[in-house]
């Protein structure tokens, strides 16, 4: 539609000029070296344009001819480069993919055809790295801390070269250098906050979090989650010297992220410790609604050591109570059944548990209520099974005293890593020392097996006692 509006205007601006000189009639005369030309002006005109026209052709012709060889050097340049680019781009794609012969055959081919200091030293840390050169990397990536644009890559690599070395301070310095470079970058801010963590220094790690969260390097959900943790790892590594601040300090974890066990187990601990038992009673009620936990039915047990076992039973069945149908529950259930040496409940509390197949932890405490229930043959059967089930973490391994969870530092890094990321509370040494036993070979057992299991959960010395009066010695436990 635009080119016939645009060849219309073209045509009635024709029509026009020929018109206006129609009507305005004239001649022009030319003489020039002994020669007259005269014409009407509508040929003059004409003729001048037919001039125009030559002259700026040939002009334009010889213009042509004598960049010609400008233009065919252009023409090559430009061919070279996309040589180089697609030989850098295909180097990349092989380095990535651990083809280290081809990358270095393509970094060479793109060096050759290339000059893009930034891509080929890119091409040539990657390739270094694919074949295994730690020489090549260790210079490629050096080499980039001499320009600005490739200082915070340079710093990178350099920072990941450290670390497999196991030289963690070369590592950290080279966060530190990327994270003043660049605070958006999210890998510096990240060694730097794991450094922190794994120095102990929670409070160095808290201010980090508080940065990151700012620029938006972690969300405001994982941001929560990895500050309640990091306050409880405070509370911990504090309440010998200051009971005080610590049961503050897991407090304002819970205000924080009121599902986060941990918190509410150390709370709980300190606050019976302190005899402020109703305090205690209450954020492990507040807990148990939330999310029952093994741990949380650690500290319950243990919340007021001097009671009888069946008033311990009342009170652990009031805990249960608050979340019925939830599977720590009818463990806890069974536990406070057990507590008043009633098997038959104990293990109607366990049954749906059963199904399809019992962990560990199950059979271990089926085996302990057959004991009590003065049936050894059951109880082997069961702790047979158990040695063969799948494993199940308890958390008993972080209360061997029963007086406080024996996190380490490492435990605390593992947790903070894990729960910050995903949300999900896992045992800080799952696949390491979880509680549970090893599988048994063939079925069988040995000798010092047959005496009563150990208990998982160790609920100390007489916990079982209303229910064990009559049992021989052998089967006490």
């Amino acid at each position: 539609m635009r080119s016939l509006i645009g060849l219309f205007l073209v045509a009635a601006l024709a029509a026009f000029v020929v018109i206006w000189f129609a009507d305005r009639p004239g001649a022009v005369l030319v003489d020039w070296l002994g020669w007259q030309v005269q014409t009407s002006v509508a040929a003059g005109v004409l003729a001048l344009v037919l001039a125009t026209f030559v002259l700026v052709s040939l002009w334009r012709f010889a213009m042509w001819l004598w960049l010609t060889p400008e233009r065919t050097l252009r023409a090559r340049e430009a061919q070279r480069r996309r040589r180089g680019l697609r030989a850098a781009a295909e180097g990349l794609v092989a380095a990535a993919a651990g083809d280290a012969a081809e990358a270095r055959r393509l970094a060479q081919k793109a060096e050759r055809h290339l000059d893009e200091p930034l891509l080929l030293r890119l091409l040539k840390a990657q390739t270094a790295e694919a074949a295994g050169d730690k020489e090549a990397m260790q210079n490629a990536y050096a080499a980039m801390l001499g320009f600005p644009e490739t200082r915070l890559l340079g710093h990178r690599g350099l920072m990941l070269m450290a670390r497999r070395k196991g030289d963690n301070e070369a590592a950290l310095a080279h966060a530190r250098e990327a994270y003043s470079l660049a605070k958006t970058a999210r890998w510096a801010w990240q060694a730097m906050f794991d450094a922190q963590m794994m120095a102990g220094n929670w409070a160095e790690a808290r201010d980090l979090l508080t940065q990151a969260e700012k620029r938006k390097l972690v969300d405001e959900d994982s941001a929560e989650r990895r500050r309640a943790a990091l306050l409880t790892a405070e509370a911990h590594a504090t309440l010998r010297d200051n009971p005080g601040k610590a049961i503050s300090m897991s407090q304002d974890a819970l205000k924080i992220d009121a599902k986060f066990v941990p918190a509410s187990a150390l709370a709980v601990r300190l606050l019976s410790q302190g005899r402020k038992l109703s305090k205690a009673q209450q954020i492990l009620d507040l807990a148990w609604k939330k999310g029952p936990h093994p741990a949380l039915a650690l500290v319950a047990r243990d919340l007021k050591p001097d009671e009888t076992p069946k008033a311990r039973a009342k009170r652990l069945e009031g805990l249960a109570n608050l979340n019925p149908l939830d599977r720590e529950s009818r463990i806890l259930l069974a536990e406070a059944a057990s507590l008043k040496g009633d098997a038959q409940a104990a293990r109607a509390a366990l049954a749906p548990l059963l199904e399809p197949e019992p962990t560990a932890r199950i059979c271990h405490l089926m085996s302990r209520i057959a004991y009590a229930a003065h049936e050894p043959e059951e109880a082997r059967a069961w702790l047979i099974k158990a040695g063969q089930a799948e494993p199940e973490a308890d958390w008993s391994d972080l209360d061997p005293h029963g007086d406080e969870f024996a996190y380490t530092r490492d435990d605390w890094v593992r947790l903070i890593r894990s729960y910050g990321e995903t949300g999900t509370l896992k045992h800080p040494r799952a696949g390491k020392s979880s509680g549970a036993r090893e599988p048994l070979v063939g079925g069988q057992i040995a000798e010092d097996e047959i005496s009563p299991p150990p208990r998982p959960d160790d609920p100390g010395p007489d916990y079982y006692a209303d229910g064990l009066q009559d049992q021989p010695e052998e089967l006490r436990y």
